[in-house]
């Protein structure tokens, strides 16, 4: 059996590397509630910023913004 390495799991550490990589103001758009409460989860544990997000007609949107 063959261990694999650095592949990275769907969804999670994308999410996460894409919150990082977010400056105060920048906002992602997604595709409902349910991912948005995902993805501010990753906004909210980055040192001095917090996620503010709201429903849009295309989905659900979540900008990072300075606490």
């Amino acid at each position: 059996m063959k261990i694999d390495k650095k592949i990275p799991i769907p969804g999670v550490l994308d999410a996460r590397s894409i919150a990082i990589k977010m400056r105060h103001g920048d906002s992602v758009l997604l595709k409902d509630h349910k991912e948005g409460h995902y993805f501010r989860y990753y906004v909210d544990i980055c040192e001095g910023f917090k996620a503010v997000g709201r429903a849009e007609k295309k989905g659900y949107r979540i900008w990072k913004v300075k606490a």
